[in-house]
């Protein structure tokens, strides 16, 4: 009975950590891709501004 118990704790300690370490690599990449998109849009608004300064 004991070593059961003491199996599901660690079966759970193990599923917490794993769901964690995800959890945290999806914050990131979606922290990246904001980053990404920001750039992108920064760099679309110069560059459009530039064309517009060149055309005019």
């Amino acid at each position: 009975m004991i070593a059961r118990r003491k199996e599901e704790n660690v079966s759970n300690v193990g599923i917490r950590a794993i769901w964690r370490i995800s959890a945290q690599r999806e914050w990131s990449v979606s922290i990246a891709r904001n980053l990404v998109i920001r750039a992108t849009m920064q760099e679309t608004k110069s560059g459009w501004r530039k064309n517009v300064c060149l055309g005019w």
